[in-house]
This record gives C-alpha cells, sequence and structure tokens, in this order.
C-alpha cells in the first residue's frame, strides 16, 4: 500500500494497464471466475438473516430441498459429538428421535418479556408420546454475543417449555464460546462437512445440488477455506501484479465510499448556494459558511464552517489531535450493529493542546452544556463530543446508493438543522448572517 500511496497518477494508470494486458495470467483464472454462486449473485454471505434462513430450510425435515431429516439427523449428531460435556445431551434419545412432526420457527420472539430477544431458529419435534423436544440455533457470522444474551434466550425457553427437552445451540464463525455453559457450540466448518457429507451420499434433484454446492462454498470463505489450486494461482497473480491488486482494492466499488461522496457533494452544492445567496448580498467574501478543509474519506467526513471558526478560533499552525489547524470538526461517521450500518453526525472539539481555561476550550464547553451532552465516557484521547450524535436510520450494506438517497436527503436536512441550532447560539460573522435570513431562489 505505501508503493502504491507514493504513485503519480499516470503510474497509477501505467500498472493498471498492464494488468489489464497480461491476459496469459487472467486467463488462468477463467475457470474459476465462471462458477455462478446464487449467495454472491445475491450478496448474502456475510449476513446472519440470510444464513439462518438457509439452514432452517436445511433444518425443516420438510423441506423443499427433498432430504427429508438428513441434514438434521447430521447437525443434531454433530452438535453431541462436539459438546459430550454439556448437560441434557443423551446421545440414545436425540439419535433415536422422531421427526415426522416438526415445526420450524426463525426470529422466535418472547413479547411478554418486555425485551426485544429474538432466537435465531427454534426447531420443535414433536413426540408421539407428548414430549416435545426442542433444538434452538442462536448464529453469528460477523457479530458477537450480547450481554447475558444466551442465558436469557435460556431462560425464555425454560419459562416457555418447562418440560420439553432441548438442545441449545451457539453456532459462530469466530471459534468463540457462549456466555452461558448450558449451550452446546457449532462453527460453521461443521456446517461445511455436513454439507460434503450430504452431497456425497445423497442423491438429490440438480435444484438442491447447486444450492448445497453453493452454501457450502460460502460456509467456506466465511471460515478461511480455500482450494489449495486456486490459492497457489492467485498468489502467483498477485505477486507479479501487486501495485495494481492493491489500487483496484482500495477503490473498489464500496456502498460507504458512495454514501461519503454523496454526502461530500451535498456539502459541496450547500457551499455554492452559500456562495451564490452572499454574492447577491453584495459581499465581498464568497465563501459560503462551510469551510473549504472539507476532509472526505471512507470512514468520515470532516469540516468547518466560518461561523463557529469566528467563534472556536483555530490554531495558529497544524497542532490539534487530527494534525490541522481546527479546534473542532462536524463530522459524518459510519457505524454498524449486526447487518445494519448507519450514518452518524455530530461536532467534536479538540483539547490536545489546550489549556482548560483558554478561549477555545471554554467556548467548547459552553456548546457542550447548551447541549447537555456528556457523553458516555467523557473524553476520549484528545477530543470531546458536543452534543449527541444524530443518527441516520439503519439500512443494510448490500444497498445501492439509489435507493437510499431519498432517506440521505431527508437525514442532510436534519443535520443541517442541528447545524443552524448550534451556531445560532454563537456570534455570527456579519457576512454570513445572510445565509440565515436568505432562501435559495427557487427555479
Amino acid at each position: 500500500m505505501a508503493e502504491e500511496m507514493q504513485m503519480t497518477g499516470g503510474e497509477a494508470l501505467r500498472v493498471l494497464e498492464d494488468f489489464v494486458l497480461d491476459k496469459e495470467v487472467l486467463a488462468e483464472l477463467e475457470p474459476y471466475l465462471s462458477e455462478i454462486n446464487i449467495f454472491d449473485v445475491l450478496k448474502l454471505k456475510e449476513h446472519e438473516i440470510r444464513h439462518s434462513n438457509v439452514l432452517a430450510w436445511l433444518l425443516d425435515p420438510k423441506g423443499s430441498h427433498g432430504l427429508g431429516d438428513a441434514f438434521t439427523r447430521l447437525f443434531i449428531s454433530r452438535v453431541i459429538s462436539r459438546n459430550r460435556s454439556v448437560p441434557g445431551l443423551d446421545v440414545m434419545k436425540w439419535s433415536y428421535l422422531n421427526l415426522s412432526d416438526c415445526e420450524i420457527q426463525r426470529e422466535k420472539h418472547w413479547p411478554d418479556t418486555g425485551t426485544r430477544d429474538s432466537l435465531d431458529i427454534l426447531l420443535t419435534a414433536y413426540q408421539p408420546a407428548g414430549l416435545d423436544y426442542l433444538i434452538a440455533v442462536e448464529n453469528k457470522v460477523r457479530s458477537s454475543e450480547g450481554p447475558d444474551q444466551t442465558a436469557r434466550y435460556r431462560a425464555h425457553l425454560e419459562a416457555e417449555n418447562p418440560a420439553s427437552v432441548k438442545m441449545l445451540v451457539y453456532l459462530t464463525a469466530r471459534d468463540e464460546e457462549p456466555g452461558d455453559e448450558r449451550w452446546a457450540t457449532l462453527s460453521y466448518c461443521d456446517i461445511y462437512e455436513i454439507l460434503g457429507h450430504i452431497l456425497k451420499h445423497k442423491a438429490m434433484s440438480p435444484e438442491a445440488e447447486l444450492i448445497l454446492n453453493n452454501y457450502r462454498k460460502v460456509c467456506a470463505d466465511v471460515m478461511g477455506i480455500y482450494d489449495a489450486k486456486l490459492r497457489k494461482k492467485v498468489k502467483k497473480i498477485y505477486r507479479e501484479h501487486k501495485a495494481a491488486i492493491d489500487l483496484i482494492n482500495r477503490y473498489k466499488p464500496d456502498l460507504q465510499w458512495d454514501i461519503a461522496d454523496y454526502l461530500h457533494g451535498k456539502l459541496d452544492d450547500l457551499r455554492n448556494r452559500e456562495i451564490y445567496l452572499q454574492r447577491e448580498a453584495g459581499f465581498p467574501d464568497r465563501a459560503g459558511n462551510i469551510g473549504f478543509g472539507v476532509n472526505a474519506q471512507k470512514s468520515y467526513i470532516r469540516f468547518t464552517t466560518y461561523t463557529m471558526d469566528s467563534y472556536i478560533r483555530p490554531f495558529d499552525e497544524a497542532s490539534s489531535c487530527w494534525n490541522t489547524y481546527d479546534n473542532y470538526c462536524y463530522e459524518f461517521s459510519f457505524t454498524r450493529n449486526g447487518d445494519k450500518m448507519s450514518v452518524s453526525f455530530t461536532m467534536l472539539l479538540n483539547v490536545k493542546d489546550l489549556s482548560p481555561d483558554s478561549e477555545q476550550y471554554l467556548r467548547g464547553s459552553g456548546i457542550m452544556e447548551r447541549s447537555g451532552y456528556r457523553g458516555k465516557s467523557g473524553e476520549k484521547k484528545h477530543f470531546r463530543v458536543a452534543f449527541a450524535p444524530l443518527k441516520s436510520p439503519g439500512f443494510s450494506e448490500d444497498a445501492e446508493i439509489e435507493e437510499l438517497k431519498p432517506m440521505l436527503d431527508v437525514y442532510f436536512e436534519k443535520v443541517i438543522e442541528k447545524i443552524d441550532e448550534v451556531e445560532n447560539a454563537v456570534p455570527c460573522p456579519p457576512h454570513l448572517a445572510v445565509l440565515r435570513k436568505s432562501a435559495w431562489p427557487v427555479e
């Protein structure tokens, strides 16, 4: 990456051209590139909800896969063999379990508990003798267990089904243990091996075989299980075209980059609007309120305003915690929660190289006092958070930027309202007052 960062634009273009022209080395990958994986096409492989949907389908003996209870029995056997010390997993009882009458539930809720808890998969095997068997699966692909999550889920199941026999399974791609010791553990390596056994020994329709093969490759990707021959070819190509591949990887299409570019563009539009209003009002300073120092990255967008610059003055040299002249910045950032992403906006206040009795520190404290925000842990590193972050609605990481634009437009307007709220409480330079009193002309 260091080599790529030092390249000029012309050099970067040259390494990309050399990579594209090397048809021989790219031809070695064509047999692998021609393989179609439906989970890649639908962008499902890293999302727990989608994994749980496939696993629930496989665990259902009456599922359209036509495998009957083959997957379910292998799943049960693997859980018991991997967790012999977990109480309640009686080999004989579970091995001869009647699976002719089963019910599968996804996102099992317990509304009476007053919580938002939801178990990923619950299989209920109704027995002729009347003693039901439950298989509960809590699935973790990218996330980790929440505080006391498995203990709460077990308590819910015990309260709702006190007499049933239960198998509690914590399925993970990260080789971690559940908080509650009554849960058995299973990994996506186990799912990969179960699917391999079924594909080798079980007759099925071509459609089911395609889906199982595709999903098995997804499990391999999740756990980092790679084709040795393909790995060797890729390493060879990477060595020969490292600079080009690093460049492609850095600038490949990415929703987070798309959102950052879109918000950056809206900031530019706002600045141009403000410059127009200043020009129409006859002010010689046509800089608008949004500062020229917009810093757009994949993980954040930071900018300043002239109103706030006049109130919390910059340093005379680049000595802030961001290595800039600024003693504050407005910031858009990105946060993730499971399969969802959101945009967050706030103001960060520099405290590096500021004494508590300095003008900049005290004025920053004044903004915090007016907002009533103290944050979850006070000062972090060398900055403070001025007001509670304004968050956008959550959205899927496999969403398209076009479908998110209406939501981002509404969110951006709320951000501007927040900036106005903060800056209306501080002195405003005369040449910027026009921005608060004028409207953008309607064409």
